[in-house]
């Protein structure tokens, strides 16, 4: 596990670290500048309870032929705002964004995602998947960006949520923006209850319906579990999926 400090990352080798959240960190805004050619892959994994809003803001700048894989997971409880920030500023730069969460009770997450597309043939690909229940709120806004310039880029953004209680309310506003005619970009957003052909199904094999639930919504986390590289985090996040929905 890795602090997250304000650094220049320059080396063309992988890099990876992983930032646990557990305190406020308002009013400390983390960035990254990715040198020409470097490549980072952090994970972070946002374990909050307070009762106050918490806001984490991250940005990060990308050079030329950078590369970021960024992984964020919420489970935490209490009031939440993620502002997270990437600059692709550099020709043939790229990002890749995926964020889950596991909310309930009358937990807030507000998540707040802009990427900026300024280089030549710039590609991002951002993922949001997750889970209500409770009275849980959640609200996605996502921005991708296409300045004028960025020729070739390429962009998208896919939101999908399960609401497993008729009280959890989900919004989600994706939104493209262009300057520039040669780019490609798209963006998708869905939000419903769990499948019941599937849930009859889980249940049928012998399954309860707490346990058919839990594997559906692991299922459906799958995309951002698999970035987490340490196997001990995996099972943790797992055994807490299963408590809270079998709670």
């Amino acid at each position: 596990m890795t602090e997250l400090q304000s650094n220049y990352i320059e080396d063309y080798t992988k890099q990876s670290q992983l930032l646990i959240i557990k305190e406020d960190m308002s009013g400390k805004e983390k960035h990254i500048t990715l040198g020409r050619g470097s490549y980072l892959k952090l994970a972070m994994i946002n374990e909050i309870n307070q009762e106050e809003e918490a806001i984490f803001k991250l940005s990060v700048e990308l050079e030329d032929d950078a590369k970021l894989e960024l992984t964020t997971l919420y489970l935490g409880k209490g009031k939440n705002k993620e502002s997270i920030t990437i600059y692709l500023n550099g020709d043939g730069s790229r990002c890749k964004l995926k964020a889950g969460y596991l909310i309930d009770e009358q937990t807030t997450h507000m998540m707040a995602y802009d990427v900026f597309h300024k280089g030549k043939r710039t590609i991002s690909d951002v993922i949001v998947k997750g889970a209500l229940q409770d009275e849980a709120h959640k609200d996605f806004k996502g921005n991708l960006y296409f300045k004028q310039g960025a020729k070739g880029a390429k962009g998208s953004e896919i939101e999908d949520a399960i609401l497993l209680s008729p009280n959890a309310k989900s919004y989600a506003v994706p939104a493209l923006w262009c300057d520039e005619d040669d780019i490609m970009g798209n963006h998708s957003a869905s939000s419903g209850k769990l499948s019941k052909d599937k849930l009859f199904y889980l249940m049928s094999r012998g399954l309860s319906e707490e346990q058919s639930k839990c594997l559906m919504v692991e299922a459906e986390l799958a995309p951002i579990l698999d970035e987490i590289e340490e196997v001990e985090m995996r099972e943790s996040i797992s055994n807490e999926i299963s408590r809270r929905i079998g709670k």
